[in-house]
């Protein structure tokens, strides 16, 4: 009988009859502190915890990302750990998989399971199909860190490479390993020993003759060196996890692992979908099973409370405790704790939830975690006075935009989080009509669910990365496809869905205590807008605190790859934005012209740009207002009077009249101008364009218009112009029956200059082209 599963911390069960008739153990029964510490971290794994892949020290911006304060901290961010995962379980999705991860560490052959998920990942990473789904976060293939990670770990030993991966991208490690199956029927065994699921490994191993079956002629315990075999096909993994979730339904009302199998129990389609929602309730699961185990004493707990701070019971009241002594150092106290004297220069750390890295003057250490006495050799004795250590280094510029933008981009996800927490109470509350709900927030799920993966890929390329070689343009360049899919139907429904908000706001009133709905519902639909022009201000600044003399070319052509595709991305979802109020503003249209003088606005193509413009014809100069088609351009008089804005905004946001039941603008509609107006302003100023209008209309103005002149698109014949004594001047020429005519524009500035002109000679151009083709 084979004993190679002993390298993972896993001994045979014993056979009955060697055992005088009892039951057979399938799992060794947990260390305690009488019998065996727990299991070390090697120095490989620890060196690979503490380091990049090149061996150097962790920056502080790695730090940060891993979850440790700054050395010498920042205003508004403390220096313990940000978000510990084992005392926040909600933390980012980076920090639960690696509590989780570390958790699962203290359970014999799980090392198996991540030596094969990292091999599925290794072999995605480099091209080669796995039969081991291996998920797909942010809409991309592999994010960077974890295709770095997992191809690097092909030249490394299995403990090294596992631990660069779980420091690197614990989320696609976790999933990719709970998604094998047979861990999540493993943990339902240690929960659940009367009732146990045979393992496939196991089941194989004993009809190959290297394991002996358990009493009843099947096998519970898993065997590592069968696991490729065993399970090969993807069916094979979804049927673990199907005998998990049967499992647990059938039996949580004897063990109480489960408060409510509804919120706590996962299904199949939520691990195997690329949903981070649905992988979230996945978390969930396994956190509660761990809990449970760790408050039985089946398994052992990290220091500081790896179940989500108190060793009491919440849910299982009837499961002892964990003794104390039976808890062991977390990875994550490790790393801060190592990181502290290496990159801090202080003389330990503490944890969130108050526990100590190291007591008194001794810095905390991998070897003072695993029982051993410290080191005092280096200090001549142990009464000898420490040397003092270094002052807290001063954070950089560049270190300070890296942290900003880590910090907002999880206080951004937490915001959408929150959002769509409140989606989901109105929906499953009954607040709105489901039709009214989905115009509310559009693709709000998705778009939540691409920024957590955004997220996990900007944590682990900043842990990966070495101090001043932070190449995070490459997560810009890498989802730029899916950064425009996702917010260009957001960012151009928000004009809907503010006026949505304030037409509703009464009956949200209903769903106050979990969003205000005339002020904070509105400021939260924004935020989307507000991030993506964001990003192109951290790189520039970014950019410039990074002068190529000082730094690699490498790293300078990055970012600035980096710059230019969230710059198109910007650009892309303010075209969707402008097309679809374009199109609200041709409807529109439509019941304001007073006399369409026999024309089809249905012909005219595509209403691509509108504003009002001083007109000059010869020697007279009027205002009128310019509908831009692709077929034709319109001029007409405006009969009623518009209000003026302030402080400028976009016609495209102002053209159209809010349903309206004749009420005067209340508070919240006044807030809500103000809002559209600022989203209008940020979408320009990120991009330069500059194609809205500078006037408003109030409910129920009764404004409409008189045509007073059309030029098709085919008749034009030339466009020039430019600066003139500081007025930016557009002069259009096209061919009447009689005569070539022309009529000049004034535009505000250069921006507006531009993108008329260039607007007006793409529809030149692709009228002629049609006419070429006919």
């Amino acid at each position: 009988m084979s004993h190679a599963m002993a390298g993972y911390g896993f001994v045979p069960p014993i056979p009955t009859s060697l055992a005088g008739g009892g039951p057979s153990p399938a799992l060794t029964p947990p260390p305690t502190a009488s019998s065996t510490s727990s299991r070390p971290l090697s120095t490989m794994t620890m060196r690979a915890a503490t380091t990049t892949a090149s061996g150097a020290p962790l920056s502080a911006v790695a730090l940060v990302a891993a979850g440790a304060g700054p050395p010498g901290g920042m205003p508004g961010t403390p220096t313990t750990l940000l978000m510990h995962p084992g005392a926040n379980p909600d933390g980012s999705l980076f920090h639960q998989c690696a509590a989780l991860l570390d958790r699962l560490a203290a359970i014999p052959c799980m090392q198996a399971y991540l030596d094969y998920a990292t091999t599925a990942i290794g072999n995605t990473a480099s091209g080669q199909p796995d039969v081991v789904p291996v998920p797909s976060l942010a809409g991309g293939t592999l994010l960077p860190g974890a295709a770095a990670a997992a191809t690097a770990a092909t030249a490394a030993d299995a403990p090294s490479a596992i631990a660069g991966l779980q420091r690197s991208d614990p989320v696609t490690l976790l999933w990719t390993m709970l998604r094998v199956g047979e861990p999540l029927a493993l943990l339902f065994n240690l929960a659940v020993p009367d009732h146990p699921i045979e393992l496939a490994s196991g089941k194989l191993a004993v009809q190959e003759g290297q394991m002996l079956p358990d009493r009843d002629g099947r096998c519970t315990a898993p065997s590592p060196v069968y696991l490729a075999q065993a399970l090969a096909t993807i069916n094979s993994m979804k049927a673990m996890v199907y005998h998990t979730i049967v499992g647990l339904r059938t039996h949580n009302p004897q063990v109480n692992i489960l408060a409510s199998i509804d919120a706590d129990l996962f299904t199949i389609g939520e691990l195997y979908q690329d949903d981070t929602s649905g992988f979230l309730k996945v978390l969930r699961t396994v956190r509660l099973v761990l809990d449970w185990l760790e408050r039985a004493g089946r398994i052992q707990a990290p220091l500081g409370g790896g179940g989500g701070g108190s060793p009491v019971a919440t849910t299982a009241p009837d499961a002892p405790p964990v003794p104390v002594m039976t808890r062991r150092p977390s990875r994550m106290q490790l790393f801060t704790g190592a990181m502290a004297s290496s990159v801090r220069g202080t003389g330990g750390t503490r944890t969130s939830d108050g526990s100590g890295g190291g007591g008194g003057d001794e810095p905390f250490s991998p070897t003072m975690a695993n029982g051993a006495p410290p080191d005092r050799s280096s200090s001549g004795s142990s009464g000898a006075t420490a040397a003092p250590t270094a002052p807290p280094k001063e954070l950089t510029h560049r270190e300070k935009i890296l942290i900003e933008m880590l910090q907002t981009e999880r206080k951004y996800v937490a915001d959408l989080e929150r959002l769509h927490t409140y989606q989901h109470h109105l929906s499953t509350n009954n607040v709105l009509p489901p039709g009214t709900i989905s115009a509310l927030f559009s693709n709000l799920k998705a778009l939540v669910d691409f920024q957590r993966g955004f997220l996990v890929g900007l944590e682990s390329l900043l842990v990966q990365a070495a101090a001043g070689d932070e190449k995070v343009g490459s997560l810009f360049v890498s989802l730029e496809p899916t950064f425009a899919a996702v917010y260009a139907p957001f960012c151009a429904n928000f004009k809907q869905a503010s006026d949505l908000a304030v037409d509703n706001v009464h009956v949200l009133q209903a769903a106050a205590q979990v969003m205000e709905p005339q002020h904070e519902l509105p400021s939260y639909l924004i935020k989307p807008i507000q991030r993506i022009c964001r990003y192109p201000l951290l790189l520039r600044e970014l950019i410039k605190k990074t002068p190529a003399e000082e730094y690699s070319e490498a790293l300078a052509q990055d970012l600035q790859d980096g710059l230019e595709a969230i710059q198109r991305v910007t650009e892309s979802v303010n075209e969707a934005r402008r097309m679809h109020e374009n199109q609200l503003v041709k409807e529109d249209l439509v019941r304001r012209v007073e006399d369409w003088k026999g024309h089809d606005v249905n012909s005219f193509g595509s209403l691509l740009l509108h504003d009002r413009f001083m007109m000059q014809i010869q020697d007279y100069e009027r205002e009128l207002v310019i509908f831009l088609f692709e077929k034709i351009i319109l001029c007409c008089k405006m009969l009623v009077a518009p209000v003026k804005q302030s402080g400028g905004g976009s016609t495209a946001a102002t053209l159209l009249k809010r349903k309206s039941r004749g009420k005067s603008q209340s508070g919240s509609s006044l807030a809500n101008a103000s809002i559209l107006s600022s989203a209008a302003s940020i979408m320009t100023s990120a991009t330069g364009g500059g194609g809205g209008g500078d006037v408003s209309f109030s409910v129920g103005d009764g404004v409409t218009y008189q045509i007073k002149g059309r030029i098709w698109i085919g008749g034009i014949t030339d466009l020039n112009g430019g600066e003139v004594d500081g007025s930016w001047l557009l002069t259009v020429s096209w061919k009447s029956p009689a005569k070539i005519e022309f009529f000049t524009l004034r535009c505000r500035n250069d921006e507006q200059f531009r993108l008329w002109l260039s607007t007006i000679q793409r529809c030149v151009e692709e009228t002629r082209e049609r006419g070429r083709a006919r």
